[in-house]
């Protein structure tokens, strides 16, 4: 089982690595605590492009309609 997590940084908060696709657990939970703590997350980084850590990008984007995904070098 992969844990995902969100820190906080210099940059605000982070989310590192988006989970499997099609996750609706794991996006209620991130939508959850995202409005209980009145926050948004500003950035996503993706550790790796392993189907586990970049499944969900499209199911994360839809609950943070602000952000947009952008490709490191």
């Amino acid at each position: 089982m992969n844990v995902y997590r969100c820190v906080l940084s210099f940059v605000g908060r982070v989310l590192l690595d988006v989970g499997e696709a099609r996750n609706a657990e794991y996006i209620t939970s991130l939508e959850s605590v995202l409005q209980q703590q009145n926050t948004t997350i500003n950035q996503i980084v993706i550790s790796h492009w392993h189907h586990d850590h970049i499944g969900g990008l499209k199911d994360v984007l839809k609950c943070l309609p602000e952000q947009k995904a952008r490709k490191g070098p």
